[in-house]
């Protein structure tokens, strides 16, 4: 330590400190108001097409779903009657070894 030197500063002038402070934050509210401004031009130019796009994407859900309905319904009906089918084809044959 005795070969430590000691760096002393000069107290700070809080006048000084509080001017520079208020010009820098100035001018970052100045750029902060621009950047929300030009957020908000964008939001806007751009609101338009992201509308029609979420529109479309339901729209397309939409009868994608509708598709799969009428498919699933396609395949019920045909997977029932095919079991039916056979229930009564048995039950012929059953009848028919009988006699």
């Amino acid at each position: 330590m005795d070969d430590a030197t000691i760096i002393q500063y000069p107290l700070l002038n809080t006048d000084n400190l509080n001017d520079y402070y208020r010009q820098t934050t100035k001018s970052i509210n100045e750029i902060s108001l621009d950047c929300l401004k030009l957020q908000k031009d964008s939001m806007n130019a751009f609101q338009p097409l992201w509308a029609q796009h979420i529109k479309n994407s339901v729209d397309n859900y939409l009868a994608f779903q509708d598709k799969m309905t009428v498919l699933y319904n396609q395949i019920c009906i045909g997977y029932y009657k095919t079991n039916y089918d056979i229930k009564i084809n048995k039950g012929k044959e059953k009848e028919g070894s009988r006699i």
